[in-house]
């Protein structure tokens, strides 16, 4: 579904899950409001050894996870980034808004302590998240100037904004968006000349100004593990722009 393109473009990085699974293109660029965010994947590029042993030597620890919840903040990048991971790791939800919420235990009823063992692969993950970040460029600003700077017709926008606040069970993000947010947002991608794929969730605001655009239906995990059915809209043709 990913079209011909020169330049790749993810205004509302988070976790990166379409760059991390797609073709190398010739220019990237990830953004992300969230300061968290953009120094954790700058602290991989730039020495993904260090952010690695300073995980790889972190407990899997109520305690941990506590103090870092109620002392979240380091001078030192790479310590804040640990920081972050420790809170979205350890913590039900993987929320990046702040707020506490339980730390992930397994009890009972698997095969192993799933929670766990994902933490102690993450410094392998940091290690291998290296070489794909390494010709990617890092911005931290809001993405509305981000997608104007790069409106051109031979750009890939690939868009995963906080969802609309009222299709979903509440909030998740440190900058979640408001309905006017949302609209200034939609007006934006009407008048772009990019090539734009945006994630969602159904909702009559999006229905509203996307109502022309190609749209593709499918089921997802949303927090707690529920299964929603999540909504992709193109601006595109996927089936005669296909990479």
């Amino acid at each position: 579904m990913i079209p011909e393109h020169h330049s790749f473009v993810e205004p509302f990085f988070g976790s990166g899950a379409v760059l991390f699974n797609k073709p190398i293109s010739r220019i990237e660029t990830i953004n992300d409001l969230d300061s968290n965010v953009t120094n954790l994947f700058s602290c991989i590029q730039e020495d993904a050894e260090q952010l690695a042993r300073i995980v790889a030597t972190t407990p899997y620890s109520r305690e941990i996870y506590e103090n870092q919840c109620e002392f979240p903040d380091s001078d030192d990048p790479y310590w804040k980034a640990a920081g972050f991971l420790i809170r979205c790791w350890q913590g039900f939800g993987s929320r990046t808004n702040g707020a506490k919420v339980g730390w992930k235990l397994d009890v009972q009823g698997r095969e192993r302590a799933y929670a766990l063992c994902n933490w102690y692969r993450l410094p392998g993950w940091i290690i291998s998240a290296a070489e794909r970040l390494r010709m990617v460029q890092i911005e931290n600003r809001p993405a509305l100037e981000v997608i104007k700077r790069f409106n051109y017709p031979n750009v890939f926008q690939y868009w995963d904004p906080p969802y609309v606040l009222r299709t979903r069970s509440g909030k998740q993000y440190k900058y979640e968006m408001s309905d006017a947010e949302h609209e200034s947002l939609l007006e934006s991608a009407l008048e772009s000349q990019a090539k734009i794929m945006i994630s969602g969730y159904e909702s009559e605001l999006y229905e509203k100004y996307l109502k022309d655009w190609k749209k593709m239906k499918f089921k997802s995990h949303a927090q707690g593990g529920n299964l929603r059915e999540e909504v992709i809209w193109m601006n595109y043709d996927p089936r005669t722009e296909n990479r």
